[in-house]
């Protein structure tokens, strides 16, 4: 079969093309395609192009969503390429997800299944990508980064992605070919703090960060210039789970990445970042991130609590959690190292989305501020260590 060109422009992506690329995926069927246009308004992606598409086939209209690379390329994309990112997104949705709720209803019911975008089409090479999905806007909706998940929105993508860790889990001790074959699944956030461009990244924001808190919060500037002086090592302390951690993550698991229904359900996508490492970074990372500060104090036991109990369930159904101290590092961790971790993954980002998400940015000084109260080692200097 022909390989279909991967776009490198938006407007490559027209009708011809999209006729061309569905009539393949869907083998061959009679494809008419409707409409195809740009997405305006707040959810565009961060990074990629997006565009939605209508299709028909026989009788039946289907809405799709497609990501691709935007191009020109900007520097943060050639690095998150040089990680293989694109290729971890396609072959999550192609390949890894349907295994893993193929695996789960070998034990019965799967909680994966209807959790992720239907996939049609994914492909991907050396400078970019495309993934074409089922379009979902009309039964689910994106919440604004500006405003908190409420608590049965939190419980079900908890509950959801403790199932997908405990699924990678058992498949990896049990040396399940399909995740075992695969390569470069090693966790990227180590990685990208090792990468000259996301260093200089870091340390500009910091900079900024810290000029903005000079008068705003003026008790975290000292420890913050400390933090300055070693943050590549906390960096790795907090990225670093051993080698081959027996666990796959999400990997930026928050509230732009995933959908919710009217009824609380959810639907979670991006997966680039996909990799092996703790589940402490998702769990951590989702709900300091995704949960208001009043409700990070009020939620986050009950929340953790109850990711432990959905991944306890799991594993005891694959027979394999007594071989797993997950439970045990996960809530010692919480507070001390999941807070650090998601400090660190956003410091790189306070430029360029803080600045616009006040909301956000209140939870992040939140974390600052829980951080320095918990774990005052992080923000100490090295001389006085």
């Amino acid at each position: 079969m022909t390989r279909i060109n991967i776009p490198k422009e938006s407007s490559e992506i027209d009708e011809q093309w999209l006729s061309t690329v569905m009539k393949t995926s869907l083998k061959g069927q009679d494809v008419e395609i409707l409409n195809i246009s740009d997405i305006d308004g707040p959810n565009h992606g961060f990074v990629n192009g997006v565009k939605k598409a209508s299709i028909k086939v026989g009788k039946t209209s289907i809405p799709l969503f497609l990501k691709f690379s935007a191009y020109p390329i900007s520097s943060y994309c050639r690095m998150v390429q040089s990680y293989n990112c694109h290729h971890r997104e396609v072959i999550a949705y192609q390949h890894i997800l349907p295994q893993m709720i193929e695996f789960e209803k070998q034990f019965g019911h799967s909680d994966l299944e209807g959790k992720t975008p239907k996939i049609f089409y994914g492909d991907f090479d050396e400078t970019g990508f495309i993934l074409i999905m089922e379009d979902h806007s009309d039964s689910y909706f994106m919440r604004s980064v500006n405003q908190g998940l409420n608590f049965l929105e939190a419980k079900n993508a908890l509950e959801m992605i403790a199932s997908f860790h405990a699924t990678s889990h058992a498949m990896i001790l049990k040396d399940f070919p399909q995740i075992k074959q695969q390569k470069n699944w090693s966790s990227v956030h180590q990685s990208f703090g090792q990468d000259s461009w996301y260093q200089a990244e870091i340390e500009a924001n910091f900079e900024a960060l810290i000029n903005d808190l000079s008068e705003e919060k003026p008790t975290l500037v000292w420890p913050l210039q400390n933090l300055t002086t070693k943050w590549r090592k906390v960096y790795a302390e907090v990225t670093n789970y051993g080698s081959n951690p027996p666990f796959l993550i999400h990997g930026d698991l928050w509230a732009n990445n995933m959908m919710f229904s009217n009824q609380n359900q959810v639907l979670v996508f991006d997966w680039p970042f996909l990799g092996q490492a703790h589940p402490i970074i998702d769990v951590a990372h989702f709900i300091f991130v995704g949960l208001d500060p009043q409700n990070v104090e009020e939620w986050a036991d009950k929340l953790l609590h109850i990711y432990c109990q959905a991944f306890t369930r799991k594993c005891r159904l694959y027979g394999i959690f007594e071989k797993s101290l997950m439970i045990q590092e996960l809530t010692k961790w919480f507070w001390n190292k999941g807070i650090m971790v998601t400090i660190m993954m956003w410091i790189a980002g306070y430029k360029s989305v803080m600045y616009q998400k006040p909301e956000l940015r209140s939870r992040f000084i939140h974390l600052l501020e829980k951080s320095y109260q918990n774990s005052p080692e992080y923000f100490t200097t090295i001389s006085s260590e």
